[in-house]
Parts: C-alpha cells; structure tokens; sequence
C-alpha cells in the first residue's frame, strides 16, 4: 500500500511538472517582450512639443552619457508636429543610439507621442519575437530619458 502511494504521489507530481513548465517558460520569455510587432515603445505626455523637445535638450545636456540631435526639421500642419530625433546614450564605453519620432498637436488635451521606433537602426522586427537585448535597451531608455520627464510631465506607456 505505501509503494502504491508513492507511485501516485511520482506520477502526480510529474503531471504537475509537465503542465507548469510550459506556462512558467513561456511566461518568462513574454516578461522579456516576446510576441507582438510593430513599434518598439510608445510614450504619451500631456504637454506641447516645444515644450517637450526643450527639456529632452535639457536631459541630455545635463547627463554626461547622453546626447541629443534633431535629425529633421520639424513640420508643423495646422498644429501637427512631428520631429525625428536621435538621443545617444555612451555608457560602460558602449555607444546605443535611439532614434524616436516626436510628434502631437500643441494643445495640452492632446498631448504629444514620443515614438521609439529604432535602437542601433534595429526596429521591434530586427530584434526578433524574443530579445533580452530590446529589453535591456529599452529599461535604460527608461531610466535615462522617460523617468526624468515624468518627474516633470504626465505620461502613458503606449502598448
């Protein structure tokens, strides 16, 4: 009766492994941004893109890894603006380039998106359905540029 019981107890526990191992593995790859394409992070902020483009300057100018440079003009169609930018990041002697597209309409109720839409000239599909490398990419993004504008402007992580 007791080896009964510990052969019950084996093959339960290996049906229990069998069943959670899959929903624990793929649970940890979508945690690392598996799944989904299109573009790579998506920001809203409530405020006007004047605005918005000065204190990212500001960021950068202030930051000793961080610099900062409009890659085009802006255009403006009645109160659209979109700004392509490049924001470089130097750190551990690793150079990582983020270019983001800038664009909303200058009034507040609207607000303004901040698109990042390549890293290293990668956008989300060269990276990959799996990439612990855009993950850590886009942490220090992050902490770098976002977390230092939402001390100052309300912002909405864009899925």
């Amino acid at each position: 009766m007791d080896k009964l019981i510990k052969y019950l107890a084996i093959i339960i526990f290996t049906i229990f492994l069998i069943y959670i191992t899959p929903i624990v593995f793929f649970g940890f790859l979508y945690s690392y941004g598996a799944g989904g394409t299109g573009k790579i992070e998506g920001y809203e902020f409530k405020t006007e893109p004047a605005k918005l483009r000065k204190e990212l300057k500001m960021i950068c100018d202030k930051s000793k890894y961080l610099s900062y440079k409009d890659t085009l003009e802006s255009k403006s169609n009645n109160g659209f603006e979109e700004i392509l930018i490049t924001i470089r990041v130097v750190k551990d002697s690793k150079e990582i380039a983020y270019e983001s597209k800038l664009n909303g309409f200058s009034d507040e109720k609207n607000g303004i998106l901040l698109l990042l839409i390549y890293i290293n000239d990668k956008s989300n599909d060269d990276f990959g359905w799996f990439s612990s490398e855009k993950y850590n990419k886009i942490k220090l993004f992050e902490k770098e540029i976002i977390e230092p504008l939402a001390k100052k402007y309300k912002y909405e992580k864009l899925e």
